[in-house]
């Protein structure tokens, strides 16, 4: 199971990024249902993203299970799955080893997309070599740590700076876990969060987070 302390020590990290005035970028904001990425830029700041066609779907009525969320889940404009490895996500992946910050059970880094840093990702610690890590159990990204692509991650068209009511027509009603400024989304069925999206000033995505249990 994932480490809560580690969790909580990320998500500090993440609320610590969106409460410190951190701006959206309105030109990829907000990503229709079906709609390709934004196309390669040659400004070295920007991550460069391969074209993909983001599938979305109408919010299942009993909730999501796991598999159904990740099926529209993109990162990078690759579709991802579950259980989640970074050998899955393949080599335009790394981590930030020289970064890492390690708890008693958990352990995390900075994500790296083409050598850029676009999210947090933490492990259940089982080994002192991160080459021996299973699944990822924690993945996170907010508008500070990914403002050079807010469109990295994609969950069923939704995006870093997409509007709150699109949050709800998109992934639906959140949970009763959920508190002001933050939707929490359970699995189906499910009691524990499955997935977070923290609005700032109530309106705009700055951060989006997925725990994942470790099978």
């Amino acid at each position: 199971m994932k480490s809560k302390t580690f969790n909580l020590f990320l998500c500090s990290i993440i609320l610590s990024g969106t409460v410190s005035g951190c701006g959206t970028n309105k030109s990829t904001a907000n990503i229709p249902p079906s709609s390709s990425a934004v196309e390669e830029t040659t400004e070295a700041s920007t991550v460069k993203i391969t074209e993909t066609e983001y599938k979305t779907m109408e919010p299942p009525e009993g909730g999501w299970t796991i598999e159904e969320l990740m099926s529209v889940t993109y990162l990078c404009g690759k579709q991802l799955t579950y259980p989640l490895t970074m050998e899955y996500l393949g080599e335009d992946f790394s981590l930030d080893e020289a970064n890492k910050t390690e708890l008693k059970l958990s352990i995390g880094y900075p994500l790296l997309y083409k050598d850029k840093k676009i999210g947090l990702v933490g492990f259940e610690k089982n080994s002192e070599n991160s080459s021996d890590y299973d699944n990822i159990t924690t993945i996170m990204f907010n508008t500070n740590v990914s403002s050079s692509a807010l469109d990295c991650i994609v969950v069923n068209g939704i995006s870093l700076g997409s509007i709150n009511t699109d949050v709800k027509s998109m992934i639906g009603t959140p949970c009763d876990k959920s508190t002001d400024g933050r939707y929490a989304y359970t699995i189906q069925n499910g009691d524990d969060k499955f997935l977070d999206i923290i609005f700032i000033k109530k309106k705009d995505v700055a951060g989006i987070n997925f725990y994942l249990k470790k099978e």
